[in-house]
């Protein structure tokens, strides 16, 4: 998983610098984020990279939280649209699809595999700045499929699973440096 991810990162990475550098009205950077999920307070940190053009920004990030049973690693790739720009500040909308990768903690005696969940999100936000740098902040909402042990079966240590459905909310601040 953890190969995939790197791959991924990488081609997106030459995809954004390679674009950028055949469109004269690119906004191309990267940034800094954390946040909080509003439903357990668990807090997430991490980093974005964005190629603007005209009203629209790709926006793929990545998100590390700690929480108090599992670790989560999570990829955004998101779509950001202007709806609303005043000199420096600008409002958008967006969504994206999300790819989360969870750690459980140790639960004794049982061995449970690391799960991916897959899911998508909503966002609202603004962001404002002065030559290079911008800040942002943004509310999203996430909806994923989780996968969730409901109940052991038996004396032994068989675990029964099922995909549901999870939304969360989280809130997101950061700040962006353009390499253009």
């Amino acid at each position: 998983m953890k190969k995939t991810i790197t791959i991924l990162s990488i081609l997106a990475l030459f995809a954004v610098t390679g674009a950028s550098a055949q469109i004269p009205f690119a906004n191309l950077g990267f940034g800094a984020r954390a946040g909080s999920n509003t439903e357990n307070g668990d807090f997430f940190f991490g980093g974005q990279a964005y190629l603007g053009i005209s009203k629209f920004t790709l926006v793929p990030n990545y998100e590390y939280a700690s929480g108090d049973d599992a670790k989560f690693h999570t990829i955004n790739i998101d779509g950001q649209y202007e709806v609303y720009g005043l000199a420096v500040a600008k409002m958008f909308i967006g969504g994206g699809y999300v790819i989360q990768s969870v750690k459980p903690d140790k639960i004794v005696g049982i061995t449970v595999k690391k799960p991916t969940n897959k899911g998508f999100n909503v966002q609202i936000g603004g962001k404002a700045g002065l030559g290079p740098i911008e800040i942002f902040g943004l509310a999203k909402m996430v909806r994923i499929d989780v996968q969730k042990f409901n109940e052991f079966e038996g004396s032994g240590s068989n675990l029964k699973f099922a995909k549901k459905a999870k939304i969360n909310y989280s809130l997101v601040i950061g700040a962006n440096f353009s390499l253009l």
